[in-house]
């Protein structure tokens, strides 16, 4: 009886693992500082991602959102569309990359709708190629705000 008792938790446990293994992924946001640019980054299982940059480095300095869908850099102009909360913040895109140096560029605003926002998920586009991804505002406010107030991009040059 015991024997039987311990072959049937063990396959319990065998079953148990597997159940866990095939668990999604929580893709989270994630922030780091290298080589002259802070960032916070979410990704999505697909390789695509979305990245709130502060660069101080040499040649680009200022704030930027870079964007990859699929695994794939962005060639050429395109738009990014990030819907937060229901609202639309539409931004020029060049190769990937948002600049937000100029005034109005919807950097600045689109960081702060992120960081301050209660829902769970915030929609990524760019129509140009079809792409439109859902990404987690799990712990988006933890990795965006600075300790002493404001997002990380609000640190840069300008915007």
């Amino acid at each position: 009886m015991a024997r039987k008792t311990i072959m049937a938790l063990g396959a319990l446990c065998a079953l148990s693992g597997a159940a866990l293994a095939q668990q999604p992924v929580s893709f989270r946001w994630a922030s780091g500082y290298g080589q002259g640019v802070l960032q916070a980054m979410i990704r999505s299982a697909d390789e695509s991602y979305i990245a709130f940059n502060c660069s101080v480095g040499q040649f680009q300095q200022g704030p930027t959102i870079s964007v990859q869908a699929h695994g794939r850099s962005l060639d050429g102009p395109k738009t990014l569309q990030l819907v937060v909360d229901g609202r639309s913040y539409s931004m020029p895109l060049l190769n990937g990359v948002v600049n937000g140096s100029q005034r109005g560029s919807g950097v600045h605003e689109s960081a702060r709708a992120i960081s301050a926002s209660g829902a769970q998920s915030f929609v990524a586009e760019v129509p140009e190629i079809n792409w439109r991804q859902e990404f987690s505002l799990g712990n988006a406010r933890n990795v965006l705000l600075e300790p002493s107030g404001g997002t990380i991009v609000e640190r840069c040059a300008p915007g």
